[in-house]
């Protein structure tokens, strides 16, 4: 697990990663989260 901190413009930097990693890094996250949101929703449609 990397570790991560919030910076002052907003985007979270990535201690581990390269230079340049740390946003695609967050990027994934970001679309990761909303695939999940996505998911969860379809799962409470489906069940309710």
């Amino acid at each position: 697990m990397s570790t991560q901190s919030f910076r002052e413009d907003g985007f979270v930097s990535f201690h581990d990663a390269p230079a340049g990693e740390g946003t695609a890094a967050a990027k994934g996250l970001l679309i990761g989260l909303a695939l999940s949101q996505v998911f969860w929703i379809g799962l409470a449609l489906i069940i309710f």
